[in-house]
């Protein structure tokens, strides 16, 4: 498997790499996983992410017992006039 870390490296030139019979877990910032990308045949990649209703099932599949959950989070609107701090100088 290869760590998002990995991916970083992979694909911090701007390049296109490729990888044959890969298993990619694609992980947050806080090490989260979000996406799994698998090459499970010939020319055949399967795609399942944090979204989908197997993605923990997938995950216990590869070996990864970390349990994820996924909620849609609501906040109120800010406030008229406020800036949002990585627009701030």
């Amino acid at each position: 498997m290869i760590s998002a870390t990995a991916i970083g490296a992979i694909f911090s030139d701007g390049g296109v790499k490729t990888i044959a019979g890969y298993t990619i877990i694609v992980q947050d910032t806080y090490g989260n996983p979000v996406a799994v990308i698998q090459e499970t045949a010939d020319s055949i990649v399967s795609i399942s992410t944090v979204m989908d209703d197997d993605f923990q099932r997938t995950l216990k599949a590869l070996g990864v017992h970390k349990l994820v959950i996924n909620e849609r989070m609501s906040q109120k609107p800010p406030r008229p006039g406020a800036s949002l701090l990585s627009e701030v100088n």
